[in-house]
């Protein structure tokens, strides 16, 4: 979906980062805060 590799590496980085912080139960606005802007770039950055 997204053929840059740097914007791939963000995603990546991105990715991980909301799942360590969703095992904890404390963080659920920032994951949901965060998993939105994840989702938002991929929207932008996706090659249709």
């Amino acid at each position: 979906m997204v053929q840059d590799d740097a914007r791939r590496a963000i995603l990546y980085d991105l990715d991980n980062s909301i799942q360590r912080l969703a095992t904890r139960t404390e963080n659920t606005d920032e994951v949901n805060r965060l998993s939105g802007t994840y989702h938002n770039l991929i929207r932008q950055w996706a090659q249709t």
